[in-house]
């Protein structure tokens, strides 16, 4: 076996090691944020979408990944033509989701009409009529603010605040008093944050959308070697 064909062989064995490695880092991951979810009680939706849903879809799509790097590393160590071809196709379409999902993700964060999006999903949950306690005592306490817009609120109609714990400076204070409660507003924190987790989820989908790219191009530069007749010994 040539050198050329050591290397095709062994670089598409270590792509798909990495695969199953990353397959079991998304089902780590998504079983961690289910039980943290379920442990802050955070079940509820966020802006009309299911936290728990999106960490069920994580561990699936993680046990998914870890069943196609195990395919690949088969069908490349068995030099089997037609699972190769399937390997292929199952990871193009794999490809195709990933870079779809990365650039759209890209283009959101960019998007001018991002702000207003995140102001409809976040803000009715952060005020005194908040539906979702859970939810906005998490977020005010994460990041140490107080309303959406600020403790203006958590006004009342008599122009008094009547604000909540989570948005206390030091635990038990008086949530009517103005100089107790964290001053900075919500929103640019929630924005901010949101945009990062957006680019950075984005950019590592493109990232592994080129790398699944190379394994597409190594397993159908094999297979064809495989049906023409190459033998390895």
């Amino acid at each position: 076996m040539s050198s050329t064909s050591k290397y095709l062989k062994y670089s598409l064995l270590a792509i798909n090691t990495i695969v199953c490695i990353s397959g079991l880092v998304m089902l780590i991951a998504g079983a961690v944020t289910l039980s943290n979810i379920n442990g802050q009680k955070l079940s509820r939706t966020i802006g009309g979408y299911s936290l728990p849903a999106g960490s069920v879809i994580c561990i699936i799509f993680g046990i998914f990944i870890i069943l196609l790097g195990a395919l690949g590393v088969y069908s490349t160590m068995k030099d089997r033509y037609g699972l190769l071809n399937v390997y292929s196709g199952l990871m193009s379409l794999i490809f195709l989701i990933q870079f779809i999902t990365g650039a759209v993700a890209l283009g959101v964060k960019n998007s001018s009409s991002f702000d207003s999006y995140a102001e409809k999903v976040f803000a009715h949950e952060l005020n005194i009529n908040s539906t979702h306690e859970i939810e906005r005592d998490f977020y005010q306490t994460f990041f140490q603010c107080c309303g959406w817009n600020g403790i203006r609120d958590y006004m009342l109609p008599n122009n008094t605040v009547q604000a909540v714990d989570s948005c206390c400076k030091a635990k038990g204070c008086d949530t009517s008093e103005v100089t107790q409660l964290f001053e900075s507003p919500c929103n640019s924190k929630l924005i901010g944050a949101s945009r990062r987790i957006i680019d950075v989820a984005g950019s590592i989908l493109l990232v592994f959308a080129f790398f699944n790219l190379t394994s597409i191009i190594l397993s159908v530069i094999l297979a064809r070697q495989i049906r023409a007749g190459y033998q390895y010994t």
